[in-house]
């Protein structure tokens, strides 16, 4: 029977390792069992660290620290002030009651929250501009700052192209102003979501 290079050479040594030991018999068959036991060892067994599975990932976390409403999956993605601005947890409130929806999304899960931005709308197909008349609203929050675009103050539009019982899709851009206690203004552009609740 063959036998494998790494096993000949485990058998070779113990071969002369049994020929230079004068300790008698016992000694000889004590050592002879242990090389054997290690030469089928060096060809055969993997390591005992193979078998260990890794330690789970870390939950994703399923609330958004001052994100309305629940928990929801999806997208929300926006540049402000020309910087790329990604909701890593988003949330949805009242989709479709009362006739209007609000939802929103932050750039960190962490405690404070990072950049938070919140977007009012009518809960209906096609596009709503700020104004007296409209539902249409956006908050921004960094910090203990706020920004602003509701009724007279700034100005923008949402538009939602896709609205189900369990789905909202759309764009949407603002030009903020500053809420009491907070200075200049934000601009909110190449806004787009895709929600599911």
């Amino acid at each position: 029977m063959a036998i494998s290079a790494g096993r000949a050479a485990c058998m070779e040594g113990m071969s002369s390792t049994r020929g230079s030991i004068l300790w008698g018999r016992q000694m000889v068959v004590v050592l002879m069992t242990v090389a054997s036991v290690a030469c089928r060892g060096s060809a055969t067994t993997a390591p005992s660290h193979i078998g260990l599975k890794p330690s789970p990932a870390p939950a994703v976390p399923t609330t958004c620290q001052g994100v309305p409403g629940t928990p929801a999956k999806g997208t929300m993605r926006a540049q402000i002030d020309g910087i790329a601005w990604n909701a890593i947890c988003v949330g949805i409130d009242n989709p479709g009651g009362s006739g209007r929806i609000n939802f929103g999304g932050s750039d960190t899960a962490d405690s404070p929250p990072g950049r938070v931005l919140s977007i009012l709308t009518t809960a209906a197909i096609g596009t709503a501009n700020v104004g007296e008349s409209s539902f249409a609203g956006a908050f921004l929050s960094v910090g203990s700052s706020r920004w602003q675009a509701i009724a007279s103050v700034g100005a923008g539009s949402v538009t939602i192209s896709s609205l189900t019982d369990s789905r909202i899709v759309g764009t949407f851009s603002f030009e903020l102003s500053a809420a009491p206690g907070t200075s200049g203004g934000r601009t909110i552009n190449a806004g787009s979501f895709d929600l599911q609740f």
